[in-house]
């Protein structure tokens, strides 16, 4: 299970939903906002920006598709924007949100599916962003307030090599001399801190690029330049942090990078046994919780 803050995040963790499919295992991810925020391109701004949460949610199921989610939710909460948007302070953004309210929300989603595995973001929200942090302490809390024996076996933090996200931003700025210098350098994690890099085939790699091209409206025309520089020199890894399990396993045994799948140490059900598998099958899409 995957809970990420907008349409087109579930691009970064396309990796861990691939290896997860073919290793069959369900894929569910919630999505806790409609991305209204967003950037559009393309398309007339006055004219798609009232209705940017429909055409984010049709880019976002065409990107579920592409990398085989099996149920996909989109809550009703509001893209925040980045610190000082207007955006922070609508009623309706993630960032105005109740705490416990959202939380209870994701309690009640964790223990329907009951999952094995779980992803959020990190503490800092991988590069600061409101919504990025709002889910992190909405997910915290969410594991905190669950029954005993519903706790996900493993959750880890989404999370970037802060010295290879650097090192990306130096070779750009060498390449292209007139780009402004993105304010990463406390973006990601230490290297030493984080538990598990997973290692992308050139398969998962065309899935992946396939999912980030489904957003169509928010992909600027020079999408094969720029984006495409980043998507191949950091595309190909994904880093994660193991920070909650119940499996007795040490996280600082596991740094750095020593773990290469999710799921290790997990024992999956045989399917008669799931329930899940049983009574709800693999198709199934999900209504948004309201």
């Amino acid at each position: 299970m995957l809970i990420l803050p907008h349409p087109d995040d579930e691009c970064r963790a396309a990796g861990a939903i691939l290896a997860a499919k073919r290793a069959g295992h369900r894929v569910v991810l919630a999505t806790m906002t409609g991305g209204e925020e967003g950037e559009i391109h393309h398309l007339p701004e006055e004219r798609v920006r009232p209705q940017l949460r429909a055409y984010r949610r049709r880019e976002w199921n065409a990107s579920c598709n592409a990398l085989g989610v099996d149920r996909r939710l989109m809550l009703p909460y509001r893209d925040s924007g980045m610190w000082g948007a207007t955006g922070n302070d609508h009623e309706e953004s993630l960032l105005s949100a109740r705490l416990d309210h959202a939380a209870r929300r994701i309690c009640d989603l964790i223990i329907d599916e009951h999952p094995d595995v779980l992803v959020c973001d990190a503490e800092n929200g991988t590069y600061g962003h409101p919504d990025h942090e709002s889910t992190h302490d909405i997910v915290h809390r969410a594991l905190h307030l669950l029954p005993p024996g519903r706790r996900p076996a493993k959750a880890y933090h989404h999370v970037i090599d802060r010295a290879q996200l650097n090192s990306v931003v130096d070779d750009y700025c060498t390449a292209h001399p007139g780009a402004p210098r993105p304010a990463l350098e406390m973006a990601g994690q230490p290297r030493d801190l984080i538990t598990t890099e997973l290692h992308l085939t050139d398969e998962d790699l065309h899935l992946k690029w396939m999912s980030l091209g489904a957003y169509v409206t928010q992909n600027p025309a020079n999408l094969s330049d720029a984006l495409h520089y980043w998507f191949m020199r950091l595309g190909d890894r994904e880093q994660y942090q193991l920070f909650d399990n119940r499996l007795g396993i040490d996280p600082t045994g596991l740094t750095p990078c020593r773990e290469t799948d999710l799921f290790t140490g997990i024992v999956p059900l045989p399917p008669a046994l799931s329930r899940r598998r049983r009574w709800l099958g693999p198709e199934a899409q999900g209504p948004a919780i309201p």
